[in-house]
């Protein structure tokens, strides 16, 4: 399922720990055109997504990368 990453949440304990050089990985990475596996995500409301444990760097890192949609693994279907 692929969602807007304007949509997309991440909550301030894993906001504290975000590593920029795992970003800056995931960027280039993406800009290389490599795949990226799902982020997880539980959906908040109708528009609203919030990460869930896994993906915190690799959305950073598809921002960083341009990236307007990205790939996600809804765990609350």
């Amino acid at each position: 399922m692929w969602v807007n990453v304007k949509q997309i949440r991440v909550n301030d304990k894993q906001s504290k720990k975000v590593d920029m050089h795992k970003v800056e990985k995931h960027r280039k990475f993406l800009e290389e055109g490599g795949d990226m596996l799902p982020i997880d995500v539980v959906k908040i409301n109708e528009t609203e997504y919030c990460i869930c444990g896994n993906g915190r760097h690799r959305y950073f890192g598809a921002i960083a990368a341009g990236f307007q949609m990205i790939d996600v693994n809804m765990l609350n279907k």
